[in-house]
């Protein structure tokens, strides 16, 4: 397989000692060139292997880091960090750091916890303020029963605390506080409950409210002010070893993945077997790894039974391999547009390649416009900058880039600027005559009508040739003569320099040639399609699993013969 299909895959079967199962996953992690196939368990003989002996203490390890990840705010790294200073570090004095941070972390929690019971008590307190007593004075009686809460009237409440003392204050609210003996508790509650009163609680403590609020005054400072300070440790803390917890964390992460490794393999009570996929073009790596683990070592590479798994296919189904790209450069970032449609079947032609041209050919027809593909461009500089560290972020950038240029391109071939056409448009002083070759050949003098842009855009024609009045047009050439074609191309299609997209031919424009242009495009696109539809139906059969040039025939080429007519 090559650029236009995906990458060729290839059935790894791999047995050897169990007491090398371990080295043998470890051997694969490192090459990163096996998509395994977990063991479903169906053999008799075999089953699940047990994870590694160090499963447990990274397992405890990464829920540790995992948990102080999250008590800070810190990026990605923007550049990659290399695996052994962190693992030095995991071994050496990230683990203290890690629980100096926790320790820092649990402390402005529990300072938070604290501020919130203090604004609690305050508010309470500020509620009993105005009545003037003590709080030891409305809590713990044993003859008394003692009423504390607001009132929307004052005057009714002394009503219905005839039997007992009541103190008043404020208005609306009025906070009131009830004072009876035990045996008229019950008649004195009714009778409040009967104005509407709203319980308020009393917080615990002794001498004045003043004195009280003031100290909790202070001691809201005192605890802010801590919280404050840990906090600017936390954040120095992150910008110091944030990056170095997150690589730590994505190590670990690898380290489980090894671990638990051995529970996806088959083995016995003497043997382990290894099962899955790997590339074909790695086949000798990767059974040059495995020799020192493996007795035996089986790579097959994968080939399609033509028709297997169709919907009229009736014998077991074909198990295909992975989709894996093929390594490619340039139009990797349109690998972004096929996996937001979906990968091609294993063996069927990928259109990445073909996307790499056709994408940013369509998108700069549309928009076509400097200043547009110029910004676009400077979004993907800023994409770039901002998520280029990781790889789809990367891609993303380098696929906005091209059609930024494309729209950069096709801005100037149809000289539209920020919106507005800013070249000067031909015509003819002859009737009829519509493209400056037509208006040579009629005797008629071809002039210039300038652009009716503002002057802010039309600086810009200064960097065309002769300040954009020329006009380039394959009208005036001849080589299509011996086809009966005296001038142009085929189809009565024209291509010309500076296209003027906007403007009707019969103006001096090309309007309608970009029309019949984009209608002969689009039936090449979808002739393309057609055509590489055909071959996948031929080799690899269609939704019912049917192969072979006949199948195609019928199923693509009757629409490619529509289509061409």
């Amino acid at each position: 397989m090559g650029k236009l299909t995906t990458q060729a895959m290839s059935r790894l079967t791999a047995a050897g000692s169990l007491s090398k199962v371990d080295e043998a996953v470890k051997a694969l992690a490192d090459l990163n060139a096996l998509h395994i196939i977990d063991y479903s368990g169906d053999e008799e003989g075999f089953s699940l292997g047990n994870p590694t002996a160090e499963s447990e203490e990274i397992g405890r390890d990464l829920n540790r880091y995992r948990s102080a990840s999250s008590q800070i705010s810190v990026a990605a790294p923007k550049v990659p960090l290399s695996a052994e200073p962190v693992r030095e570090q995991l071994r050496n004095d990230l683990p203290d750091l890690v629980e100096e941070m926790v320790t820092r972390a649990d402390r402005i929690d529990a300072i938070e916890s604290e501020l919130s019971d203090i604004d609690a008590e305050r508010e309470a307190l500020e509620q009993l303020q105005p009545l003037g007593l003590d709080l030891d004075m409305l809590t713990g009686y044993e003859s008394l029963s003692v009423f504390v809460g607001t009132v929307k009237d004052a005057q009714a409440a002394k009503t219905a605390a005839k039997g007992g003392i009541i103190f008043t204050a404020g208005v609306k609210p009025t906070v009131v506080a009830a004072f009876c003996e035990n045996d008229s508790a019950a008649t004195l509650q009714s009778g409040l409950e009967d104005v509407d009163f709203n319980v308020l609680a009393v917080p615990e403590g002794e001498g004045s409210i003043d004195a009280r609020l003031v100290e909790l005054e202070g001691n809201h400072k005192e605890l802010s002010t801590e919280q404050r300070k840990l906090r600017y440790q936390l954040e120095g803390w992150s910008d110091e070893h944030g990056n170095s917890l997150l690589a730590g964390i994505e190590l670990l992460e690898r380290d489980m993945s090894l671990a638990l490794g051995p529970v996806r393999v088959a083995v016995s009570e003497h043997a382990f077997v290894l099962d899955g996929w790997v590339e074909t073009s790695r086949s000798d790596e990767i059974h040059e790894a495995l020799s020192e683990t493996c007795l035996d070592i089986d790579i097959q590479p994968f080939k399609i039974t033509p028709g297997g798994g169709g919907h009229a296919h009736h014998g077991p189904e074909q198990q295909f391999p992975p989709i894996k790209f093929a390594d490619r450069h340039t139009s990797k970032p349109l690998e972004l547009l096929t996996d937001l449609m979906g990968r091609p079947a294993y063996g069927k032609v990928d259109p990445t390649l073909f996307m790499l041209f056709t994408y940013p050919l369509f998108f700069g027809l549309i928009l076509g416009d400097m200043v547009y593909g110029a910004m676009t461009m400077m979004l993907a500089w800023f994409l770039y900058k901002r998520i280029g560290h990781f790889e789809t972020g990367l891609l993303a950038s380098k696929f906005i880039l091209y059609i930024g240029i494309s729209t950069v391109v096709f801005g100037y071939i149809f000289g539209e600027f920020a919106g507005f056409e800013i070249l000067p448009h031909g015509h003819c002083d002859f009737a009829g005559a519509v493209t400056a070759h037509a208006c040579a050949e009629a005797g008629g003098h071809w002039g210039w009508t300038p652009s009716h842009a503002p002057d802010w855009a039309t600086w810009f024609a200064n960097f065309y040739p002769n300040a954009g009045q020329f006009h380039l047009s394959t009208d005036s050439l001849s080589w299509f003569a011996f086809a009966g074609i005296e001038h142009g191309l085929p189809f009565g299609v024209e291509i010309a320099f500076p296209y003027h997209r906007v403007v009707p031919v019969d103006a001096g424009g090309n309007l309608e040639d970009l029309i019949l242009l984009t209608i002969y495009m689009g039936v090449v696109h979808v002739l393309l399609g057609l055509f590489i539809g055909f071959r996948d139906i031929w080799f690899f059969g269609d939704s019912h699993g049917n192969t072979g040039p006949i199948v195609a025939l019928f199923d693509r080429g009757s629409w490619i013969v529509i289509l061409v007519g």
